[in-house]
């Protein structure tokens, strides 16, 4: 004997059909999604990691940059000592001459005495 409801099986066949289909369509619209959902974090996790190594290289420099500050601090200040030590010799050797010494006055005084 054949079952009443197997005997509807082809009326129902375009309902299926049609729900298989719209599955079919579903999956594929997802999987389209999944992927440019899974490129565009690609893109945005490489973006990153080039972000990160440009900060990296960047923090590389700001060290370089601040040794080499260092150093030319360093100069700067004995160069500065060094111009001390030459104004006390200066002065020094104006009260050997006799000259008053007064800042730009007196080397102008020393030189119109040469």
């Amino acid at each position: 004997m054949i079952p009443p409801d197997f005997l509807d099986v082809p009326d129902k066949v375009p309902g299926i059909l049609g729900w298989l289909t719209a599955a079919a369509a579903g999956i594929f619209i997802g999987y389209g999604k999944i992927m440019r959902t899974f490129r565009a974090d690609e893109k945005a996790a490489t973006a990153d990691y080039a972000s990160s190594e440009v900060i990296e290289m960047l923090r590389k420099e700001i060290v370089a940059l601040s040794e080499q500050n260092t150093k030319l601090a360093k100069m700067v200040n004995s160069l500065q000592l060094e111009i001390i030590e030459l104004r006390d010799d200066h002065a020094r050797f104006l009260r050997q001459l006799g000259v008053e010494h007064s800042g730009k006055q007196a080397s102008k005084a020393a030189n119109e005495r040469s």
